[in-house]
């Protein structure tokens, strides 16, 4: 756990690009291409206010279409700078991503039942802040566009960039493995706003093990066939919650 790969080394001279890939270009990709929505195309405010015609499905829409751009550049970079599109390693085994795949929703559900069940005080909306959109995120708004959103392309992204580059440009700069799983996994945390601080934690504690499997396996494959399973997962339990009444 110790050697720098080629990849890693590649990726040390770019700590702010490690900072920017995984902590800032969400933002600043919603924030342009919102403002210039709204420039060209006034009716976009009532969208995004959720006062037009299926807003919420036309905001997951318009998010997913920012994720696709922002993967296209993501891995422009990676590939521009290590030499693959991913920023790591992506040949693996079929042990390896069945075990991913198999615990991925284990660590995110079981610690988010852990940590409902000792702090969140009975209230079902624990894990959410008081600012957040929770119809956004319910089980009326799932759809084909948001399955793609959140089981696809976000692990994709947050994995390249919080697995592949931000990590591998720790390790390149020789900071301790499990230091730099904390550190990434942190920002992998605070990147998740729509969450109360108990959410955060969940967070955090799943983004410590999607760290320990990149580093473990030596792949980003691998953390991101956890994350995907795992996302995918709470779609699916969603999608079984009661109609509300």
């Amino acid at each position: 756990m110790t050697s720098t790969s080629a990849i890693e080394a590649n990726l040390a001279p770019h700590p702010l690009h490690a900072i920017y890939w995984s902590m800032i270009v969400g933002a600043l990709y919603t924030i342009v291409l919102s403002l210039g929505l709204q420039f060209a195309y006034p009716p976009f405010e009532d969208i995004l206010a959720g006062e037009a015609e299926n807003a919420q499905y036309q905001l997951w829409l318009f998010s997913t279409l920012i994720q696709f751009a922002i993967l296209i550049r993501l891995c422009i970079w990676a590939e521009k700078v290590t030499g693959t599109p991913f920023a790591g390693e992506i040949h693996t085994s079929s042990n390896w991503l069945a075990g991913a795949a198999l615990m991925g929703p284990v660590v995110l559900i079981g610690s988010g039942i852990v940590v409902g069940t000792l702090f969140g005080g009975g209230n079902p909306d624990w894990a959410y802040n008081d600012t957040a959109n929770k119809d956004f995120f319910s089980k009326a708004n799932i759809s084909l566009t948001m399955i793609v959103y959140v089981v696809v392309l976000a692990p994709l992204i947050e994995e390249i960039g919080f697995r592949g580059i931000a990590l591998g440009c720790l390790l390149g700069r020789r900071m301790d493995p499990y230091l730099a799983i904390f550190v990434t996994s942190a920002g992998f945390a605070a990147l998740h706003l729509q969450y109360s601080p108990l959410g955060l934690i969940t967070v955090f504690v799943t983004g410590l093990f999607f760290g320990w499997l990149r580093v473990v396996s030596g792949t980003v494959s691998v953390p991101i066939a956890a994350h995907m399973a795992a996302n995918g997962v709470s779609v699916w339990l969603l999608s079984l919650t009661p109609d509300a009444v």
